[in-house]
């Protein structure tokens, strides 16, 4: 079957926050923790133990007592050969993979911060007013006077710069040798700093996030993130903030995705290769986190958008293979593309472009309008001159002088936009397994499935023949029935099917194959099964 038309299905906008999972009730609190970088050990620091476990299942592996104070910090080196760990009994600690003291040097103050340069592996460690560069190749240990209280430290990813955070709100950025070679001033303490590509992320007791090059120049716009925060990092494209009132995950561009409330953590170390984070809290637990980001996407024909990165959103031809990215700035929650329109949902406003061009292959939207809207939904809709809210079992118009509502029995799970009866119609998948048509220029709705003795379960997919003769829904039980139209009579069930769509799938990732069965069904014959074939 084909037909002009476009699928919007139930997709949640945002990022789901997976449950959390205790690994191990600590007395003490947990103030540092850092992963191996295969990812095989989760190396925790708790009161005076440093304690190895095992990530896959949070099983303890070693427990390591060597320093007297409460363990402040830990750095796992990226050759995967060695970690770090700094104490308030004023002792840095070299430890191999394999969990044994190699190496111990004291500062005169209990020490604050450790970190691996990512290309030398040289460490720096940091006390309270001074700072060491350490490395296998060189015995001594130099140390460096700092004017002020230092707080965290972090190194650029080229390697070639250090940059130290001060409790007076100072930045000051050390080459190699330590030498200062750029500072500025924040309004409040600086308690975390971190590297992004080029950019420096700089945390402040503000609640403040800031973005800075290596010369001190601002390069985005401040966040207020809501947290006073003693700890950033990132994860992928995303930023992750933790301290004082809990932690948050936020883009590039310091725009919040999903938050967590807790009284207070100390650091949120993202796993290797996984959508997962480790948690150190003050009240002595330690917690693995997993992120789950919801796909937001729509299809028409051969154009295919998608997000990414949060606040992008990439119109991708399937036939010529050839890419634009939109950067809207903001959180992305839905995306509908019809035709020549594209709508994008966004928190207060809902943004619509349109190709220009008369051009089919033609990459280039503009904006048309913006629509002042801040409202939850499930379904964004685009039509050929309309755009349509779905929440539940409402069906709502926007952007008109008029705005037009429908409701139906059941929640709204699938909508498609096709040409039926030389007319523009929604054909709208409940819940409750029916399907309802609505005329949205002359406002009508009727039923054209009903659910009573249908014995169907709720809309996954449906679409209508070349003909506009038969209307084919596939439920939640991957079953496919297949309707006359426009009585609404039950021809024939066929089962299984796992959708009712005769688009060829294509993938643009290199060494995906793509492997697949498909059913075909053609009236009055029965059903007909072609082998898998590989794409």
């Amino acid at each position: 079957m084909s037909s002009n038309s476009t699928e919007a299905t139930n997709d949640s906008a945002g990022s789901i926050l997976g449950g959390g999972c205790r690994l191990d009730p600590i007395v003490l609190s947990v103030q540092c923790a850092c992963f191996s970088p295969d990812g095989s050990q989760l190396v925790v620091g708790a009161g005076e133990r440093v304690m190895v476990y095992d990530p896959g299942d949070g099983a303890l592996i070693r427990l390591l007592q060597a320093h007297r104070g409460a363990v402040h910090t830990l750095a796992y080196c990226a050759d995967g050969k060695k970690f770090a760990s700094g104490s308030a009994d004023k002792n840095v600690i070299i430890w191999t993979s394999k969990m044994e003291g190699i190496l111990k040097y004291s500062h005169s103050e209990a020490i604050q911060c450790v970190a691996y340069n990512p290309v030398t592996f040289q460490l720096a460690s940091c006390a309270a007013s001074d700072f060491a560069f350490w490395s296998s190749e060189v015995k001594a240990v130099q140390k460096y006077r700092v004017a002020g209280r230092i707080t965290c430290c972090a190194w650029a990813t080229s390697g070639h710069h250090l940059a130290v955070g001060l409790a007076s709100g100072c930045v000051s950025i050390r080459d190699k040798c330590g030498e200062e070679v750029q500072r500025w001033t924040r309004d409040s303490a600086v308690w975390a700093l971190a590297f992004s590509g080029s950019t420096l992320l700089v945390t402040d007791w503000n609640d403040t996030l800031s973005f800075y090059n290596i010369h001190g120049q601002q390069v985005l716009k401040e966040r207020n993130i809501g947290i006073s925060a003693v700890w950033v990092c990132t994860m992928g494209e995303l930023i992750v903030v933790a301290g004082a009132g809990g932690w948050t995950v936020l883009t590039a561009e310091g725009v919040p995705v999903s938050a967590a409330a807790l009284d207070w953590v100390w650091c949120a170390v993202p796993a290797p290769a996984r959508d997962s984070l480790a948690l150190a809290c003050q009240d002595g637990t330690l917690w693995c986190y997993q992120l789950v980001f919801s796909t937001v996407h729509g299809l028409y024909r051969d154009r295919y958008a998608y997000r990414e990165n949060i606040t992008d959103v990439i119109i991708q031809h399937l036939s010529t293979g050839n890419k634009v990215r939109i950067k809207c700035h903001d959180r992305v929650h839905k995306i509908a593309i019809y035709k020549k329109r594209l709508a994008v949902q966004l928190p207060e406003r809902i943004v619509v472009y349109e190709v220009g061009d008369s051009d089919p292959d033609c990459m280039l939207y503009r904006v048309r309008e913006k629509i002042p809207l801040k409202q939850e939904c499930s379904l964004l809709v685009a039509t050929g001159d309309a755009l349509l809210l779905c929440q539940d079992t409402k069906l709502v118009m926007i952007g008109k002088k008029i705005p037009k509502t429908w409701t139906v029995p059941a929640p709204i799970r699938y909508v498609k936009v096709t040409p039926l009866y030389s007319e523009e119609v929604l054909l709208l998948g409940l819940l409750n397994g029916e399907v309802w048509q609505v005329q949205v220029k002359s406002g009508s709705s009727t039923v054209l499935v009903r659910a009573e003795g249908s014995g169907a379960g709720a809309v996954r997919c449906l679409d209508v023949s070349a003909s506009r003769a038969r209307l084919a829904v596939v439920d939640e039980h991957s079953v496919c029935r297949v309707y006359a139209l426009p009585a609404g009579d039950l021809l024939y069930t066929s089962k299984p099917f796992a959708s009712c769509l005769e688009e060829y799938v294509k993938s643009s990732v290199p060494n995906v194959v793509i492997a697949m069965a498909m059913t075909v069904v053609s009236s009055p014959l029965p059903p007909r099964s072609r082998p898998a074939w590989r794409a």
